[in-house]
Protein backbone atom coordinates (compact mmCIF):
# COMPACT_ATOMS: atom_id res chain seq x y z
CA UNK A 1 0.00 0.00 0.00
CA UNK A 2 1.23 3.38 -0.90
CA UNK A 3 2.08 5.95 1.65
CA UNK A 4 0.52 9.32 1.55
CA UNK A 5 1.30 12.68 2.79
CA UNK A 6 -1.28 14.79 3.14
CA UNK A 7 -1.31 18.76 3.89
CA UNK A 8 -3.97 20.64 4.64
CA UNK A 9 -4.04 23.96 4.44
CA UNK A 10 -6.68 26.59 6.03
CA UNK A 11 -7.32 29.98 4.34
CA UNK A 12 -8.31 32.31 6.68
CA UNK A 13 -10.49 34.99 4.16
CA UNK A 14 -12.58 37.71 6.01
CA UNK A 15 -15.82 38.16 5.49
CA UNK A 16 -15.40 36.70 2.07
CA UNK A 17 -16.36 33.33 0.55
CA UNK A 18 -14.70 31.43 -2.53
CA UNK A 19 -15.69 29.32 -5.41
CA UNK A 20 -13.12 26.42 -6.79
CA UNK A 21 -13.76 26.96 -11.02
CA UNK A 22 -10.58 25.36 -12.63
CA UNK A 23 -8.12 22.98 -11.76
CA UNK A 24 -4.90 22.20 -13.90
CA UNK A 25 -2.53 19.37 -14.24
CA UNK A 26 0.19 18.05 -15.91
CA UNK A 27 0.79 14.76 -16.62
CA UNK A 28 1.89 13.77 -12.53
CA UNK A 29 -1.36 14.73 -11.66
CA UNK A 30 -1.89 11.01 -9.97
CA UNK A 31 0.87 12.00 -7.43
CA UNK A 32 -0.23 15.95 -6.52
CA UNK A 33 -4.19 16.76 -6.20
CA UNK A 34 -5.49 19.73 -4.70
CA UNK A 35 -8.71 18.38 -2.69
CA UNK A 36 -11.96 20.48 -3.84
CA UNK A 37 -12.54 23.09 -0.58
CA UNK A 38 -15.02 22.90 2.21
CA UNK A 39 -16.43 26.21 3.25
CA UNK A 40 -17.83 28.21 6.27
CA UNK A 41 -18.54 31.66 6.88
CA UNK A 42 -15.12 32.87 6.71
CA UNK A 43 -12.67 30.41 5.90
CA UNK A 44 -11.64 27.90 3.30
CA UNK A 45 -10.61 24.39 4.01
CA UNK A 46 -8.59 22.43 0.78
CA UNK A 47 -5.82 19.70 0.46
CA UNK A 48 -2.46 19.20 -1.33
CA UNK A 49 -1.84 15.50 -1.23
CA UNK A 50 1.22 13.86 -2.64
CA UNK A 51 0.75 10.31 -3.45
CA UNK A 52 3.93 8.78 -4.06
CA UNK A 53 6.12 6.62 -2.23
CA UNK A 54 7.94 9.46 0.27
CA UNK A 55 11.21 7.78 1.11
CA UNK A 56 12.83 10.84 1.33
CA UNK A 57 10.99 14.20 1.70
CA UNK A 58 9.35 16.00 -1.27
CA UNK A 59 10.30 19.57 -1.36
CA UNK A 60 7.08 21.73 -2.76
CA UNK A 61 6.23 25.39 -2.96
CA UNK A 62 3.10 26.50 -2.50
CA UNK A 63 2.21 30.11 -4.15
CA UNK A 64 -0.88 31.98 -3.53
CA UNK A 65 -1.64 34.45 -6.41
CA UNK A 66 -3.93 37.32 -5.99
CA UNK A 67 -5.55 38.04 -9.18
CA UNK A 68 -6.38 41.59 -10.94
CA UNK A 69 -8.73 39.52 -12.60
CA UNK A 70 -9.21 36.09 -14.17
CA UNK A 71 -6.14 35.03 -15.92
CA UNK A 72 -6.59 35.73 -19.43
CA UNK A 73 -5.15 33.00 -22.23
CA UNK A 74 -2.95 35.11 -24.62
CA UNK A 75 -1.29 33.87 -27.35
CA UNK A 76 2.93 32.99 -27.56
CA UNK A 77 4.76 34.10 -29.96
CA UNK A 78 8.01 32.87 -30.79
CA UNK A 79 10.44 34.90 -32.85
CA UNK A 80 13.22 33.29 -35.21
CA UNK A 81 14.56 33.92 -38.75
CA UNK A 82 17.39 32.03 -40.62
CA UNK A 83 18.05 35.00 -42.59
CA UNK A 84 18.94 37.53 -39.55
CA UNK A 85 21.55 37.83 -37.23
CA UNK A 86 21.81 36.11 -33.44
CA UNK A 87 23.92 37.41 -30.92
CA UNK A 88 25.19 35.89 -27.74
CA UNK A 89 23.92 32.29 -28.20
CA UNK A 90 23.49 30.05 -31.47
CA UNK A 91 20.67 28.67 -33.29
CA UNK A 92 20.39 25.05 -31.96
CA UNK A 93 19.95 27.39 -28.22
CA UNK A 94 17.49 29.46 -29.26
CA UNK A 95 15.26 26.82 -31.05
CA UNK A 96 15.45 24.73 -27.38
CA UNK A 97 13.84 27.44 -25.64
CA UNK A 98 10.92 27.31 -28.43
CA UNK A 99 11.10 22.96 -28.21
CA UNK A 100 11.41 23.33 -24.80
CA UNK A 101 8.88 25.45 -24.07
CA UNK A 102 5.99 23.87 -25.99
CA UNK A 103 7.42 20.31 -23.33
CA UNK A 104 6.88 22.84 -20.56
CA UNK A 105 3.71 24.03 -21.92
CA UNK A 106 2.23 20.09 -22.33
CA UNK A 107 3.80 19.24 -18.92
CA UNK A 108 2.15 22.13 -16.94
CA UNK A 109 -1.22 21.96 -18.88
CA UNK A 110 -0.90 25.89 -19.40
CA UNK A 111 -3.67 26.96 -22.34
CA UNK A 112 -2.60 28.82 -24.84
CA UNK A 113 -1.10 28.63 -28.45
CA UNK A 114 2.86 28.86 -29.35
CA UNK A 115 3.15 30.16 -32.85
CA UNK A 116 7.15 30.76 -34.56
CA UNK A 117 7.27 34.08 -36.49
CA UNK A 118 9.98 35.38 -39.17
CA UNK A 119 10.73 38.83 -39.00
CA UNK A 120 8.08 39.81 -41.79
CA UNK A 121 5.45 37.70 -39.51
CA UNK A 122 6.80 39.70 -36.43
CA UNK A 123 4.95 42.69 -37.63
CA UNK A 124 1.52 41.14 -38.18
CA UNK A 125 1.97 39.49 -34.69
CA UNK A 126 1.83 42.81 -33.25
CA UNK A 127 -1.71 43.60 -34.39
CA UNK A 128 -2.27 41.03 -31.42
CA UNK A 129 -2.39 43.49 -28.51
CA UNK A 130 -2.67 41.01 -25.75
CA UNK A 131 0.04 38.39 -27.04
CA UNK A 132 3.09 37.38 -25.91
CA UNK A 133 6.03 37.75 -28.07
CA UNK A 134 9.63 35.99 -26.64
CA UNK A 135 12.63 36.82 -28.47
CA UNK A 136 15.96 34.61 -27.44
CA UNK A 137 18.26 35.45 -30.89
CA UNK A 138 19.64 38.66 -28.85
CA UNK A 139 18.75 41.16 -31.76
CA UNK A 140 15.69 43.00 -32.53
CA UNK A 141 14.90 42.55 -36.18
CA UNK A 142 14.96 45.80 -38.56
CA UNK A 143 10.95 45.14 -39.48
CA UNK A 144 10.40 46.09 -36.05
CA UNK A 145 13.35 48.12 -34.80
CA UNK A 146 16.18 50.31 -36.15
CA UNK A 147 17.03 53.74 -35.48
CA UNK A 148 14.48 55.18 -37.27
CA UNK A 149 12.01 52.62 -36.65
CA UNK A 150 10.00 51.66 -33.10
CA UNK A 151 7.11 49.14 -33.64
CA UNK A 152 8.03 47.37 -30.02
CA UNK A 153 7.34 50.24 -27.39
CA UNK A 154 3.42 51.04 -29.07
CA UNK A 155 2.94 47.57 -28.74
CA UNK A 156 4.15 46.72 -25.37
CA UNK A 157 2.50 50.21 -24.58
CA UNK A 158 -1.29 48.73 -25.77
CA UNK A 159 -1.07 45.79 -24.14
CA UNK A 160 1.74 43.25 -25.58
CA UNK A 161 4.13 41.35 -23.57
CA UNK A 162 7.95 41.07 -24.38
CA UNK A 163 10.50 38.23 -22.88
CA UNK A 164 13.67 39.32 -23.84
CA UNK A 165 16.74 37.33 -23.96
CA UNK A 166 19.70 39.05 -24.97
CA UNK A 167 22.26 41.40 -24.65
CA UNK A 168 21.32 44.95 -23.61
CA UNK A 169 18.06 45.44 -24.74
CA UNK A 170 17.69 47.63 -28.10
CA UNK A 171 21.28 47.97 -28.42
CA UNK A 172 21.79 46.52 -31.40
CA UNK A 173 19.30 45.90 -34.69
CA UNK A 174 19.63 42.96 -37.26
CA UNK A 175 19.92 43.40 -40.92
CA UNK A 176 18.70 40.76 -43.62
CA UNK A 177 21.80 38.61 -44.56
CA UNK A 178 24.20 40.72 -41.86
CA UNK A 179 26.59 39.73 -39.58
CA UNK A 180 26.67 41.40 -35.89
CA UNK A 181 29.78 41.44 -34.02
CA UNK A 182 30.18 42.87 -30.59
CA UNK A 183 33.31 45.35 -31.65
CA UNK A 184 32.22 48.53 -33.96
CA UNK A 185 29.22 46.76 -35.17
CA UNK A 186 27.57 49.25 -37.70
CA UNK A 187 24.05 48.32 -36.91
CA UNK A 188 24.72 49.18 -33.17
CA UNK A 189 22.66 51.96 -31.47
CA UNK A 190 24.06 51.51 -28.01
CA UNK A 191 22.55 52.29 -24.62
CA UNK A 192 20.44 54.45 -25.66
CA UNK A 193 18.01 51.71 -27.30
CA UNK A 194 16.99 50.74 -24.23
CA UNK A 195 15.63 54.42 -23.21
CA UNK A 196 14.35 54.21 -26.53
CA UNK A 197 12.51 51.56 -25.95
CA UNK A 198 11.86 51.51 -22.23
CA UNK A 199 11.77 55.32 -21.82
CA UNK A 200 14.62 55.54 -19.37
CA UNK A 201 17.85 53.89 -18.29
CA UNK A 202 17.66 50.70 -16.59
CA UNK A 203 20.26 49.05 -18.31
CA UNK A 204 23.57 51.26 -18.86
CA UNK A 205 26.32 50.43 -16.66
CA UNK A 206 29.24 48.87 -15.83
CA UNK A 207 28.84 44.88 -17.36
CA UNK A 208 31.08 42.48 -16.06
CA UNK A 209 33.23 41.05 -18.58
CA UNK A 210 32.76 37.40 -18.14
CA UNK A 211 29.73 36.05 -18.06
CA UNK A 212 30.72 33.32 -15.72
CA UNK A 213 31.57 36.27 -13.03
CA UNK A 214 27.72 37.26 -13.01
CA UNK A 215 26.14 34.72 -11.28
CA UNK A 216 23.83 36.22 -9.22
CA UNK A 217 23.22 34.35 -4.99
CA UNK A 218 20.45 35.88 -3.52
CA UNK A 219 17.01 35.01 -5.13
CA UNK A 220 14.34 37.56 -4.48
CA UNK A 221 11.35 36.71 -3.20
CA UNK A 222 9.36 36.68 -6.40
CA UNK A 223 12.16 33.99 -7.43
CA UNK A 224 11.72 31.91 -4.84
CA UNK A 225 7.63 32.29 -5.19
CA UNK A 226 7.84 31.20 -8.88
CA UNK A 227 10.79 28.80 -9.14
CA UNK A 228 12.74 31.15 -11.03
CA UNK A 229 15.98 29.46 -12.43
CA UNK A 230 17.85 32.24 -14.12
CA UNK A 231 21.17 33.44 -12.30
CA UNK A 232 23.05 35.46 -14.41
CA UNK A 233 22.96 39.08 -14.07
CA UNK A 234 25.92 40.56 -16.72
CA UNK A 235 23.47 42.84 -18.92
CA UNK A 236 20.52 42.89 -16.38
CA UNK A 237 18.46 45.67 -14.92
CA UNK A 238 19.83 47.59 -11.89
CA UNK A 239 17.80 46.48 -8.89
CA UNK A 240 17.97 49.88 -7.76
CA UNK A 241 16.43 51.31 -10.65
CA UNK A 242 13.66 48.32 -10.77
CA UNK A 243 12.89 49.31 -7.33
CA UNK A 244 12.84 52.83 -7.45
CA UNK A 245 10.39 53.13 -10.73
CA UNK A 246 7.80 50.91 -8.85
CA UNK A 247 8.74 47.90 -11.40
CA UNK A 248 9.28 44.21 -10.06
CA UNK A 249 12.47 42.48 -9.44
CA UNK A 250 11.99 38.77 -9.95
CA UNK A 251 15.35 37.42 -10.57
CA UNK A 252 18.72 36.63 -8.48
CA UNK A 253 21.67 39.46 -7.99
CA UNK A 254 24.99 39.56 -6.15
CA UNK A 255 23.55 40.09 -1.75
CA UNK A 256 27.18 42.03 -1.47
CA UNK A 257 26.52 44.40 -4.35
CA UNK A 258 24.95 48.05 -3.49
CA UNK A 259 24.49 48.33 -7.09
CA UNK A 260 23.52 45.05 -8.26
CA UNK A 261 21.73 43.77 -11.45
CA UNK A 262 19.11 41.36 -11.61
CA UNK A 263 18.90 37.92 -13.60
CA UNK A 264 15.42 38.83 -14.42
CA UNK A 265 12.87 41.93 -14.10
CA UNK A 266 9.14 42.85 -15.07
CA UNK A 267 9.29 46.61 -16.34
CA UNK A 268 6.05 47.99 -16.93
CA UNK A 269 5.00 49.74 -19.75
CA UNK A 270 1.54 51.47 -19.56
CA UNK A 271 -1.03 48.65 -20.45
CA UNK A 272 2.37 45.93 -21.33
CA UNK A 273 5.12 44.80 -19.53
CA UNK A 274 8.61 43.41 -20.81
CA UNK A 275 10.08 40.78 -18.89
CA UNK A 276 14.07 41.40 -19.02
CA UNK A 277 16.58 38.53 -18.70
CA UNK A 278 20.09 39.14 -17.19
CA UNK A 279 22.63 38.08 -19.99
CA UNK A 280 22.74 36.84 -23.16
CA UNK A 281 21.06 32.79 -24.00
CA UNK A 282 24.34 31.12 -24.53
CA UNK A 283 23.32 27.39 -23.74
CA UNK A 284 20.37 27.69 -20.96
CA UNK A 285 17.72 27.56 -23.18
CA UNK A 286 16.13 25.14 -20.15
CA UNK A 287 16.18 27.34 -17.48
CA UNK A 288 14.53 30.02 -19.75
CA UNK A 289 11.92 27.81 -20.89
CA UNK A 290 11.24 26.47 -17.73
CA UNK A 291 10.92 30.38 -16.01
CA UNK A 292 9.07 31.92 -19.23
CA UNK A 293 6.63 29.22 -18.22
CA UNK A 294 6.74 29.58 -14.98
CA UNK A 295 5.28 33.29 -15.36
CA UNK A 296 2.54 32.42 -17.91
CA UNK A 297 1.25 29.34 -15.81
CA UNK A 298 1.22 30.79 -12.59
CA UNK A 299 -0.80 33.59 -14.07
CA UNK A 300 2.00 36.17 -12.76
CA UNK A 301 0.97 38.55 -16.03
CA UNK A 302 -2.33 39.59 -14.54
CA UNK A 303 -1.48 39.15 -11.07
CA UNK A 304 -1.72 42.22 -7.71
CA UNK A 305 1.78 41.09 -7.99
CA UNK A 306 2.38 42.82 -4.16
CA UNK A 307 0.04 40.23 -2.78
CA UNK A 308 1.82 37.17 -3.34
CA UNK A 309 3.21 34.99 -1.08
CA UNK A 310 4.75 31.53 -1.10
CA UNK A 311 6.37 28.94 1.18
CA UNK A 312 8.39 26.09 1.04
CA UNK A 313 7.32 22.11 2.08
CA UNK A 314 8.68 19.44 2.76
CA UNK A 315 6.60 16.63 2.79
CA UNK A 316 7.95 13.36 4.54
CA UNK A 317 5.49 10.42 3.61
CA UNK A 318 2.71 9.42 5.60
CA UNK A 319 2.10 12.92 7.64
CA UNK A 320 -0.28 15.41 7.60
CA UNK A 321 0.53 18.80 8.47
CA UNK A 322 -2.16 21.65 8.77
CA UNK A 323 -1.72 25.29 7.97
CA UNK A 324 -3.93 28.13 9.38
CA UNK A 325 -3.61 30.80 6.75
CA UNK A 326 -5.02 34.59 6.43
CA UNK A 327 -4.04 36.34 3.40
CA UNK A 328 -4.38 39.93 1.76
CA UNK A 329 -6.40 40.11 -1.03
CA UNK A 330 -7.69 43.09 -1.00
CA UNK A 331 -10.06 44.33 -3.68
CA UNK A 332 -9.12 41.09 -6.08
CA UNK A 333 -11.83 38.99 -6.65
CA UNK A 334 -9.93 36.10 -7.81
CA UNK A 335 -7.29 33.48 -7.02
CA UNK A 336 -4.48 31.15 -7.87
CA UNK A 337 -2.68 28.79 -6.04
CA UNK A 338 0.52 26.79 -7.46
CA UNK A 339 2.40 24.16 -5.99
CA UNK A 340 5.42 23.25 -7.78
CA UNK A 341 8.40 21.15 -7.34
CA UNK A 342 11.89 22.81 -9.49
CA UNK A 343 13.60 19.06 -9.11
CA UNK A 344 13.20 18.03 -12.83
CA UNK A 345 13.33 14.25 -11.65
CA UNK A 346 10.18 14.90 -10.12
CA UNK A 347 8.27 17.43 -11.98
CA UNK A 348 5.16 19.01 -10.00
CA UNK A 349 3.23 22.03 -11.54
CA UNK A 350 -0.44 22.04 -10.43
CA UNK A 351 -2.82 25.23 -10.78
CA UNK A 352 -6.05 25.94 -8.85
CA UNK A 353 -8.16 29.04 -9.14
CA UNK A 354 -10.58 30.56 -6.89
CA UNK A 355 -13.21 32.85 -7.74
CA UNK A 356 -14.48 35.87 -4.90
CA UNK A 357 -18.36 34.94 -4.38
Amino acid sequence: MKKFAIITIILVVAAFGWYFYRQSTNNRADFLTIGNPQFSANQMNYSISVNEKANNPIDLTVTEIPLKSAVQTRKVYFYFDKDYPILGTSVSSTLGVYDHLLAEYQEKNIAGEIQQVDSKQLVDAMSDKSGILIMASGVLPDTVYSPNKNLITPWISAGGTLFWIGDGLGYYYGVSGAEIKYDNSPYAIGWSGQEKILGQNFLNGQVVSQISDSLGDTPSSLANALGIKSSYTQTGAFVSEVIKSGNIDLGYHYNFDTDARTSLAEIKIAAGQIFIFGSPLLNREIDVAWDISQIIGSGFIDADVQKINSRKLSVPGGDKEEISRQINIGNDSNLRLIVFSTNLAKRYFLTKDFKRE
